[in-house]
Parts: structure tokens; sequence; C-alpha cells
């Protein structure tokens, strides 16, 4: 109801909001309508406020070829509302995407403008042994948005660690967007349990806007 305000108000302080991330897992066929249902309320929401991505994901699926089914029909009853209000619905690379050739084959078949690719940096690398270069040649100019967050491998799994202190190979990463003409935003991903000290982020980021 508000939105023609918040738009105002974003554009004053300078800033921008690049994507919506929806919470349903579009490769489960179970909640599939409760799925379409959410992502067109995100593509209204993106669209009155001037926010041109809302990302989907869809996540771990015993059966991959299953679950990226699921997904396609999905986007077939969402894509053409995108297309209308012109917003470019993402998927991310995690879930059954981590291979991101699979991915790539979704892309390829709608072969859409309004649809792109999220790469999840960490995921693919992690999850799936994906070097950068072969997500970059899977995806290339279908990445629109980014999202970061670094990790190192123990005995116990994945430790999330602050960037840098990990072992993801971002110099590697970088490049390949580089070499796409990547020119969109990098969005650092943190979920406070990774790091108690870290446990109020409303202080950090208050503290962060002020700088």
């Amino acid at each position: 109801y508000t939105a023609a305000a918040t738009v105002r108000k974003l554009y004053e302080m300078k800033l921008s909001i690049p994507c919506i991330d929806t919470i349903c897992n579009a490769a489960d066929k179970s909640t599939e309508n409760q799925s379409i249902e959410e992502i067109s309320k995100c593509i209204e929401i993106a669209a009155n406020l001037k926010i041109p991505y809302v990302r989907i994901h869809s996540g771990a699926f015993e059966n991959i070829e299953e679950g990226a089914e699921n997904t396609a029909r999905i986007i077939e009853k969402v894509l053409e509302t995108a297309e209308k209000k012109g917003i470019t619905i993402l998927v991310e690379t995690s879930g059954i995407f981590c291979n991101t050739s699979v991915l790539r084959d979704l892309l390829n078949r709608f072969a859409c403008d309004n649809l792109a690719a999220l790469w999840d940096m960490h995921c693919p690398y992690f999850h799936a042994n994906e070097q950068a270069d072969d997500t970059i040649k899977n995806l290339g100019a279908y990445i629109k948005h980014v999202h970061i967050k670094d990790a190192v491998m123990n005995d116990d799994g994945i430790e999330y660690c602050i960037i840098g202190e990990g072992k993801l190979p971002i110099g590697e990463m970088m490049l390949g967007l580089r070499s796409v003409n990547f020119d969109g935003f990098i969005s650092l991903e943190w979920v406070p349990e990774w790091c108690e000290e870290l446990d109020d982020m409303e202080i950090i980021f208050s503290q962060f806007v002020n700088y």
C-alpha cells in the first residue's frame, strides 16, 4: 500500500533493492499451487517497488530430473505474468541446480529474456565440486545476480566463515563474472547462527548505513 512512498525513500537514500527471494521449494510438486501463489505475489511486489528480479529456489530432491520438471512446470505458470510486469525470474544455483548444467538446460528450454540465473557461488563449488570456469561456461550471460558466502570443509561438514577466510576461490569467480561483463549486484548471504557474535544484524546494518 505504500509502494510509491517506499520507492521515493529508497531513491532519496540512493539505495535500491535488486532482488526478492521467495522461500518456496519449486522442485516440490506437492506444494505447487502454494509456490505459484507465492511467486506471483512476489512478482507483483517487485513490479510495485521497481525491483527487477524475483529469485526462486529448487531445494534438494531425490530425483533431479523430476525436480527440474516440477520447477519448469511452475515457471510455465508464472513466466507470462513476469513478462507482462517486466520482472525477470532468477533460478538459483542451489539444491537440484548445484550442477549448473542442469540449470543451463532448463534456461535453454525456455530461452526467455525474463528467465535467468542467480549464481550462488557457494553451492556449486562446495556441493557439486564445480569450478568457476565450469559455471561460467554453463550459465555465462544468464547470470543476472550473485549470492556469496564463504566456508571451509571439516570433519563435521561445512563451516561458514567471513569472506576471504574460507576456501571459496573468490578471485577466480570474480574473473569469471568479468569475462561475461557482469554489472549487477553481489549479495552477501549471512545467517546470525553461523557466527554468534553477529547475532544482532539490525545494529550491524544500521551502523553500516550510517557509515
